[in-house]
């Protein structure tokens, strides 16, 4: 059977749904930060209210490039303990919760060193 160009075409388009659904599974389970480490419909109200109340987000806004220079994420956090299952992940003694490391909220304090 000889290959042509229409075959080719035709038989790469039958793949691009199962490449797609296959980047898009990579992508959510690879991510270094975001709302893989909990459920945020399974957070109570009362959870949910206390993560807004201070800001929190999955992934922080404080990239370094600001006015202070500073890199300010969950990971560097003085609250935040790493998950050892999961390095993307942790727990959060202020939001008393699982955190993305790359996260952030408005009670961010500088992990001291030694």
């Amino acid at each position: 059977m000889k290959l042509t160009r229409r075959t080719l075409l035709i038989r790469a388009a039958g793949l691009m749904p199962m490449a797609t659904y296959g980047l898009a599974w990579v992508s959510t389970g690879c991510s270094p930060s975001g709302s893989h480490c909990y459920d945020p419909e399974l957070l109570s109200t009362p959870e949910q209210a206390l993560r807004t109340s201070l800001g929190y987000v999955d992934v922080s806004p404080h990239d370094g490039s600001g006015s202070s220079g500073k890199l300010k994420e969950c990971g560097d956090c003085h609250f935040f303990r790493v998950d050892q299952q999961s390095r993307n992940c942790g727990h959060c003694e202020i939001v008393n919760g699982s955190v993305a490391f790359g996260g952030y909220c408005d009670s961010w304090s500088v992990q001291e060193v030694g």
